[in-house]
C-alpha cells in the first residue's frame, strides 16, 4: 500500500512555505535548522514530516545539488541524522516491509557511516600523495585510488540495502539494481594498509556486519513460502546471499590483516606492537581458529622466553603477558582469551606461576 502524502496543493499555506523552508535547509546541509523545521511540519501534518524523513534515508542522503557543509559533511552524515529523527516516529518503517524493524533499519544506516568514516579519510591521504614530491607518489596514489573504488563499490551495497524490502515506490531517480555490486573476496586485500590505519572503524564495521547477518539468518529460519513470498515484493531486490558474502568477506579480511600483521611484527621481535593487535582480534569472522592459535604461538615463544629459576618468570616477563591478557579482554571475544590459555598450556612454556595467572585473570573476564 502507498503511503499516503497531502498533495502539495492541498496544503494549508503555512505548512507549504514550512515544506520549502525545510527544502533549502535541506540542500544546504544546514541540518539543525533542518530538524527545528520538520519538527514544527510533524505538528501541522505528520505524515508529510515522516515522508520527509524516509524519502532521505531510503536514498541514503544522495541528491542533485546538495551542498555539503563542515557540520554535515556527507551523504552518509545525512542519513544517520536523518535517521535519528525518524525513529522519534512509531511508524519511522512503514514504507518498508514488516520484517525490517527500526534496529534492522539503524544497522543498515550505521554501515554506510562508517565506510564514509574511512572513505573520507582515505581521500584526504590521496590529496596529501598529490602534493609530495616522491619518487613512490604514483603507486602509492594507484593504491590509495584502488582503495577508493572498493570503498565506493561497498558503500553502492549499503545504499542497495536500505531500498531492500521497500513495499512503496518513491519515485527515486535511479532504480536499485542500476549498479551490480561485484566485488571478489581476494580483492578486498588491498584494503589492508587502511583497515591497519583505521583499526577502530573496522571493529565497529565488524560488529555492525554481524548484527546485519545475524538478522538475515534469522528471517531465513522462518517460514519458507513466507520469505518467497516477501521477497517477490521487493522492489528493487538484490541477492541477500550475494550481500551476505561480500560482508562476511570484509570481516574475514579484517581478521586476516591483524593476523598477518602480527606476524610480522614477531618476525621482527616487535612484540608490543603484535600484541596491541590482539584486541581487533574475534572469532566467527571466517578465519579458521587454527590461524589464531598459530599465530599465539609465534607471539608466546617471544612473550615468556625464559625463567628466572624454576617454575618462576621474570618481572617484564609477567608485565607482557598481563599486557597480552588486557588486548585479549579487550576484545570482547572470551573465546579469544580461553585460546590464550589453551596455547600457554600447549606450549610447554607454562609453569606454576603462569597457571596461577591465567586461571585468576580469566575469573574476571
Amino acid at each position: 500500500m502507498e503511503q499516503e502524502v497531502e498533495s502539495p496543493l492541498m496544503m494549508d499555506k503555512d505548512t507549504n512555505l514550512l515544506t520549502k523552508v525545510a527544502a533549502n535547509h535541506l540542500f544546504l546541509t544546514q541540518f539543525e535548522a533542518f530538524r527545528a523545521t520538520i519538527l514544527s511540519l510533524r505538528h501541522r501534518n505528520p505524515n508529510l514530516a515522516l515522508s520527509f524523513l524516509q524519502t532521505i534515508v531510503v536514498n541514503g542522503g544522495n541528491f542533485k545539488n546538495v551542498i555539503y557543509s563542515t557540520n554535515c559533511s556527507s551523504p552518509a552524515l545525512l542519513t544517520w541524522l536523518t535517521s535519528l529523527e525518524l525513529f522519534q516516529f512509531e511508524n519511522s518503517t512503514s514504507i518498508w516491509s514488516d520484517s525490517l524493524s527500526a534496529d534492522s533499519l539503524r544497522v543498515r544506516v550505521e554501515f554506510l557511516l562508517y565506510i564514509q568514516m574511512v572513505s573520507s579519510r582515505v581521500s584526504d591521504s590521496v590529496e596529501r600523495v598529490s602534493e609530495m614530491e616522491e619518487e613512490e607518489v604514483e603507486e602509492k596514489l594507484k593504491e590509495l585510488k584502488g582503495c577508493m573504488h572498493l570503498l565506493d563499490e561497498i558503500m553502492e551495497l549499503g545504499l542497495r540495502r536500505l531500498k531492500e524490502d521497500l513495499i512503496v515506490s518513491l519515485g527515486e531517480e535511479r532504480e536499485v539494481g542500476d549498479v551490480e555490486v561485484v566485488v571478489r573476496e581476494d580483492e578486498l586485500g588491498c584494503l589492508r594498509r587502511v583497515i591497519l590505519k583505521n583499526a577502530d572503524v573496522f571493529v565497529s564495521l565488524c560488529e555492525n556486519i554481524q548484527r546485519q547477518v545475524e538478522v538475515e539468518l534469522e528471517k531465513d529460519d522462518g517460514n519458507g513460502l513466507a520469505i518467497t513470498l516477501r521477497r517477490e515484493g521487493r522492489v528493487g531486490t538484490v541477492s541477500s546471499e550475494e550481500d551476505q558474502r561480500l560482508l562476511k568477506s570484509i570481516q574475514k579480511c579484517v581478521q586476516l590483516s591483524h593476523l598477518d600483521e602480527m606476524r610480522q611484527c614477531v618476525n621482527k621481535e616487535a612484540v608490543d606492537w603484535a600484541i596491541s593487535h590482539i584486541r581487533y582480534l574475534h572469532f566467527g569472522y571466517g578465519v579458521p581458529e587454527e590461524e589464531y592459535r598459530m599465530v599465539f604461538q609465534e607471539l608466546l615463544q617471544k612473550v615468556v622466553p625464559g625463567y628466572e629459576g624454576e617454575g618462576h618468570i621474570s618481572r617484564p616477563t609477567r608485565d607482557k603477558l598481563l599486557h597480552v591478557y588486557r588486548e585479549a579482554l579487550s576484545s570482547k571475544c572470551t573465546h579469544l582469551v580461553k585460546m590464550l590459555q589453551m596455547a600457554w598450556t600447549c606450549s610447554s612454556l607454562m609453569t606454576a606461576q603462569l597457571v596461577a595467572l591465567s586461571v585468576m585473570l580469566l575469573a574476571f573476564q
